[in-house]
Parts: structure tokens; C-alpha cells; sequence
């Protein structure tokens, strides 16, 4: 918490060198990261970034994506906008972001990576310009 206004943060880092599983886990991921940054512009529908994503993680083998895409943030950590399945809501200039998709394998290995976004009326801008290659 900054001056009362909240973030999150989330990578996936491996104790030990990651399996052929969990590269190929991390790559989905990244590109499922990077589309949904590339659709956070003014005016688009949270629905359609959600299902854009869903369908690239679904196209590359992971059919399961029991999570959101992302959820804005402000004065509480999750907060509108809401990037879900459901969500009639539109981005706006000016609104912050977090897109965080993942894959999961409960009890196995998962991976999520997720950046903050600040949508603007020239493109998204990352606001956490971490690497999220693997090491």
C-alpha cells in the first residue's frame, strides 16, 4: 500500500530447474500475459479480454482456467474493473489494471504471472516491468 492506494504482485519462480511441464506451462502463461495486456485499451470489454485469454490457454492445451484474468486496483486490492467471463465492464483511461493469468495442477505444479497496467488512450502501459522469463 502506497499512500492508501493498493497493488499486487505475482511470479512463478522454480526452487530447482523448472520440468519440461513447467517450461512449457511458462510460456503459455507469458503469451496468455501478453495478449490480455495487449487488449487493455480504452473502450474494450473485460469479457473479451477474459475469453481471448481462455481461448489461447484453451488452443494450447490447458482447457482448465479456474481463475480471473485480472481486477482493478485502487483503494482496495481487487476491485472494478473486473476482467471475468461475466463482466459488462469497459476499460477506461486513466484505470489501473492487473492481468494475472494461470495454470494450475492442484497438488502438481502451477504457474501465474501477472504485471499492472495502466490502460491509456496510446496503449497499455506496464506500470511493473519485471522479467518473467525463466531464469
Amino acid at each position: 500500500i502506497w499512500r492508501g492506494y493498493w497493488s499486487d504482485s505475482c511470479v512463478t519462480y522454480y526452487a530447482t530447474a523448472p520440468s519440461p511441464q513447467q517450461i512449457a506451462m511458462h510460456r503459455a502463461v507469458a503469451e496468455a500475459l501478453e495478449l490480455a495486456i495487449s487488449l487493455a485499451i480504452p473502450g474494450a470489454r473485460c469479457r473479451d479480454i477474459d475469453q481471448a485469454v481462455r481461448q489461447q490457454l484453451l488452443d494450447q492445451g490447458y482447457p482448465t482456467y479456474p481463475h480471473h484474468t485480472g481486477h482493478g486496483i485502487g483503494v482496495i486490492g481487487h476491485e472494478a474493473p473486473r476482467v471475468t467471463p461475466h463482466s459488462d465492464e469497459r476499460l477506461q483511461a486513466g484505470m489501473v489494471i492487473m492481468l494475472e493469468p494461470g495454470i494450475y495442477y492442484p497438488g502438481e505444479t502451477g504457474v501465474r504471472l501477472e504485471h499492472a497496467v495502466l490502460v491509456t488512450a496510446s496503449g497499455p502501459e506496464i506500470l511493473t516491468p519485471y522479467d518473467l522469463n525463466i531464469p
